[in-house]
């Protein structure tokens, strides 16, 4: 092998589909013959000889992956940020995709271009500068969907991918796989005799109806220009683990502790707690002209609801931000964890509570873009 490879089981992991994987499935119950969504990959990376395998699917890969979609950034990340601290100088050791998540959850990964260290160092660890550097793209959670062989193994993998997540995939190295170059790049079930080198972790981005297409991290060298496709018979017999990851908002979150005081009867102060790696942030207000009812007709301020046209124009800038609605005469703050389109306060509502402040106050709406 002049390959590396690297994936590690996950002790204790139930047999079977997950329970989210089984959710999955029965949220979509017709399935597409094949869904794309290898726009948004980086390009072809080469894990060496080191055993990183797991690593450059996880950090490499997905995080580039999720950032993109995200947010369109296209700079790719360093997987020995992730793989140095498992490794530990260990170049023969390999590491599970839990094991990746769990630096991603509590440090985010450091950018290729802020990481001197390389794609090939596991020994020299993060400075605090490059931890430092890695925080605002931390991932939400990694996501099981199977363990070992089984034929809901295909209906697990399309379910996630019409859900709008890839796939990462622990599977075997057989010498069809190994091998694979532009004319032989379909991996179908091992044949007799085959040699078996080891388990390895990879990023699935697409599939059909052969199989789910994989991009490796051997260099464009290998398979046809550093892909090929899993058939769907590998991937139910053999394939050991599947997991997809998710990320809010390309790794920046919102401000906490966001408060409003009123302090003139034309001037409001707003405070927050400052968010890691932000570098500014945008406060604006709702108009008028962008609130309506459920016809489409001008709103007072006694009858708001919050239109799904401001969503897409407000919400799409930070999620989860609150809504502030601020009282002139109570100087009181109400706060929205939700940015679905909100209905804070009906005609019917207001009039049973005979609120005078919300039918007086004209809205606010903070969006708290993190400009970067």
């Amino acid at each position: 092998m002049t390959h590396g490879l690297g994936a590690n089981l996950t002790p204790g992991l139930p047999e079977g589909l997950s329970a989210s994987a089984a959710a999955l499935v029965q949220e979509n119950t017709t399935l597409p013959d094949s869904v794309d969504l290898s726009q948004w990959d980086p390009p072809v990376g080469d894990q060496g000889q080191v055993g990183s395998c797991a690593s450059w699917a996880v950090g490499y890969y997905y995080r580039y992956w999720l950032r993109n979609r995200a947010l369109g950034d296209t700079s790719t990340f360093a997987p020995m940020y992730l793989y140095s601290q498992l490794a530990r100088g260990d170049a023969n050791r390999g590491s599970s995709f839990p094991e990746n998540f769990g630096i991603l959850l509590s440090q985010g990964i450091d950018h290729s271009s802020d990481y001197p260290q390389g794609d090939y160092d596991y020994t020299t660890q993060p400075t605090s500068a490059e931890v430092t550097a890695a925080a605002p793209y931390r991932v939400t959670s990694g996501t099981s969907l199977f363990r070992g062989a089984s034929g809901a193994n295909q209906a697990a993998v399309e379910a996630s991918f019409a859900a709008g997540h890839p796939v990462l995939l622990t599977i075997p190295v057989y010498d069809n796989f190994a091998f694979a170059n532009a004319t032989h790049a379909f991996v179908d079930v091992p044949t007799a005799g085959m040699t078996n080198y080891g388990g390895h972790g990879v990023f699935a981005a697409k599939y059909d109806t052969a199989g789910v297409w994989i991009e490796n991290q051997w260099g464009t060298s290998w398979g046809n220009q550093g892909w090929a496709e899993l058939s769907w018979a590998f991937v139910n017999q053999y394939a050991e683990e599947g997991w997809y990851m998710t990320a809010d908002g390309g790794g920046l979150s919102a401000p906490s502790n966001v408060t409003a005081t009123g302090i003139s009867s034309s001037q409001i102060k707003l405070t927050w707690s400052g968010v890691s790696g932000a570098t500014g942030y945008r406060v604006k207000r709702l108009e008028r002209r962008d609130l309506a009812d459920n016809r489409g007709q001008s709103l007072n301020s006694r009858d708001l609801i919050y239109r799904r046209r401001a969503r897409g124009k407000f919400a799409a800038l930070l999620q989860r931000l609150r809504l502030q609605w601020l009282c002139r005469e109570l100087r009181t703050l109400r706060l929205r964890d939700d940015l679905d389109w909100v209905r804070p306060a009906t005609r019917r509502a207001n009039q049973q509570r005979r609120n005078p402040c919300v039918e007086q106050l004209d809205p606010v709406h903070l969006d708290g873009q993190l400009e970067r």
